[in-house]
């Protein structure tokens, strides 16, 4: 190579550095605005995942040969060495923990009452690989529903009584004073649990689901608050297909899961109280400058300690009343409704006798 080439490739090699400096420049300026971009999709399009999390845990244990987890929510001030109640949150169906824990409210509610929540996650076709946190379509065992977790005979309750029973082994939680509430399918596997896990939970909250539509015999009461949005054409879509599975068969808790009248029945039957008369009392309110109301039906006196009740939400579609939209195309619910306050508070009047 002659000495004129050679003296030109080093004239050019300081040019040729500054490009490569400004290139690598543009594309890092672009990854960035690509990722500041995503992540302010997503906090639009899906804002519970992004939500922060103070007080609040993940955790995992093994069940039925599964790795299961849950968020662990606990109060300012709060004593590992103190038992506290415990409420348990049941996201519904292809949701998760996180969904449930944003779009409830339950978190703010439990810091008011001091109590204990966790929000367990249940499982889905993908259920082992993790993706933005570990959501993958979610869902619960309840029984008849749902798919992959009924064909894949999952034992929900037992991963349920696992979790109980190690939060209770730290001390963390008073036994007595465990409860269950859960949204749309995760309504229905709170009330499988006080069909078949009574001895577990003291009292239930079914937010926008239906009775399980199998066998339901609890061997002992259990007070339940159930739930409904009069907007919620979803509710009133597994409700008619319950119906349609009721024709087909001679059980009699498919029945009452035909409608949240007949849940409401059957509860009080099996908790002794008084269906003769319901006359339906109408609360109303005001809350962040928006008015709000509901009608409850409360069948009056019951057997010691228990109490069953149906309250109808004016307006509020298949959502947790009051409740966040966990992602951007989901219904918004009825407003500055106190729902999560009056579950905790209805679970806190009705302790395991």
């Amino acid at each position: 190579m002659s000495a004129e080439r050679r003296a030109g490739d080093r004239r050019r090699t300081p040019r040729r550095t500054g490009d490569r400096v400004r290139r690598w420049w543009r594309r890092s300026l672009v990854a960035a605005a690509t990722g500041v971009a995503l992540l302010l999709l997503l906090r639009v399009v899906w804002p519970a995942q992004l939500a922060s999390m103070p007080r609040t845990a993940r955790h995992t244990l093994v069940v039925g040969g599964r790795t299961r987890s849950y968020l662990l929510h606990h109060p300012v001030g709060w004593d590992a060495e103190r038992p506290r109640p415990l409420v348990l949150v049941f996201h519904g169906h292809t949701g998760d923990a996180r969904d449930v824990r944003y779009e409830s409210r339950m978190d703010e509610a439990a810091d008011r009452a001091g109590v204990l929540v966790a929000y367990p996650n249940g499982t889905g076709p993908l259920d082992r690989v993790p993706l933005l946190g570990g959501r993958v379509d979610l869902t619960w065992n309840a029984g008849a529903c749902c798919a992959p977790a009924t064909t894949n005979h999952v034992d929900d309750e037992a991963f349920t009584a696992a979790v109980v029973r190690d939060l209770a082994a730290e001390g963390a939680v008073d036994p007595r004073r465990v409860y269950a509430a859960g949204f749309s399918i995760g309504g229905t596997f709170a009330l499988r649990l006080a069909c078949d896990r009574p001895d577990l939970v003291a009292a239930v909250a079914d937010v926008e689901g239906t009775m399980p539509d199998a066998r339901c015999a609890p061997p002992r009461g259990t007070s339940v608050l159930l739930v409904r949005g009069s907007d919620d054409d979803e509710l009133r879509a597994d409700l008619a297909e319950n119906r349609a599975r009721a024709r087909d068969t001679t059980g009699v808790t498919r029945r009452f899961a035909a409608t949240m009248r007949g849940a409401l029945r059957f509860w009080s039957a099996h908790d002794g109280c008084a269906m003769d008369s319901v006359p339906p009392i109408v609360r109303r309110g005001r809350a962040d400058g928006a008015a709000w109301s509901w009608t409850a039906y409360s069948p009056a006196p019951c057997a010691p300690g228990l109490a069953v009740s149906l309250l109808v939400v004016p307006g509020n579609p298949h959502a947790w009343p009051d409740g966040r939209r966990p992602a951007l195309f989901a219904p918004r619910a009825a407003p500055a409704v106190p729902l999560s306050d009056s579950i905790v508070a209805f679970f806190l009047a009705h302790p395991r006798t």
